[in-house]
C-alpha cells in the first residue's frame, strides 16, 4: 500500500528565501516612484540595477535568516558561533578544532568550561534557505543603463575593486566586502556610480540643501 511521502525537513528551508525574496521585489513593483505617478520604483530602473538591488536584499536576508536561526537553536543558552577548523577520529571519539571569532558574545563562558561538557547543536547550512531565492531575477525587458566608463572611471578592475571596499564601508554595507572580489568589471562599475551617488545625495541632505533635506 502506498503511503504519503514524508517532506524532507529541508522543504521548508528551500523555499523560505524565495519567499522573502519575492515578497521584497513585490513591495518595490507596487511603490509608485515620486517622479512618475504611472510608473513603479522597481519599474523605474534599468535591469542592472534591478539585478544589484536584489543581490543587496538576498545579503540582508542571508544576514538576518543566520541571526535568527542562532537564536531559535540557542533558546536562552548562552552560545558561540564557530567554524569547524578541523576533525581527527581518535580511539572512540572524535578530536575537533573550533575557529570561534575572538567578538563572540559568550566566548568567556565557553573557556570556563574548558575541561567540562557542552552540548554541541550542528545548525543547518544557511545556502539551503537562499536556493529559491536564486530564481527570482529583474526583469529582462529593462532597458540597460549606459555604463560606458567616464574618464575618471577609467580605472583597473583592481582600482575599481578597493574603491568599491572603501564605498561599501563609508555607507555601512561592509557585509558587501567579502564579495566585491566576486563581481564582474560591468557589476563594479555600476556598485561604484551608484554608492558615490548616494553618499552625495547623504552629503546635500546633511548640507540641507538636497533631496535628503527636510
Amino acid at each position: 500500500m502506498a503511503t504519503k511521502k514524508q517532506n524532507h525537513p529541508s522543504s521548508a528551508a528551500d523555499q523560505i528565501g524565495g519567499s522573502l525574496l519575492s515578497a521584497m521585489k513585490d513591495e518595490l513593483n507596487a511603490l509608485p516612484n515620486p517622479g512618475n505617478p504611472q510608473q513603479t520604483v522597481w519599474g523605474s530602473m534599468g535591469e542592472v540595477d534591478q539585478d544589484m538591488v536584489l543581490d543587496r536584499l538576498k545579503r540582508r536576508i542571508r544576514h538576518c535568516l543566520e541571526a535568527g536561526l542562532i537564536e531559535i537553536f540557542a533558546d536562552g543558552v548562552p552560545s558561540v558561533r564557530a567554524d569547524v577548523d578541523g576533525m581527527n577520529f581518535k580511539g572512540k571519539g572524535i578530536v575537533c578544532s573550533l575557529k570561534i571569532p575572538l567578538s563572540s558574545t559568550h566566548r568567556h563562558e565557553l573557556a570556563d568550561a574548558a575541561g567540562g561538557q557542552v552540548l554541541v547543536v550542528v545548525t543547518p547550512d544557511i545556502d539551503a534557505y537562499l536556493k529559491s531565492a536564486d530564481m527570482i531575477k529583474p526583469d529582462s525587458d529593462q532597458n540597460e543603463l549606459d555604463l560606458t566608463p567616464s574618464e575618471e572611471d577609467q580605472r583597473t578592475t583592481t582600482e575599481l575593486k578597493d574603491v568599491a571596499r572603501q564605498l561599501c564601508e563609508q555607507i555601512d554595507e561592509g557585509d558587501l566586502v567579502d564579495e566585491v572580489d566576486g563581481w564582474n568589471r560591468e557589476h563594479l562599475v555600476s556598485y561604484v556610480a551608484y554608492a558615490e551617488n548616494k553618499l552625495i545625495v547623504a552629503a546635500e541632505g546633511a548640507l540641507g540643501d538636497g533631496p535628503g533635506a527636510e
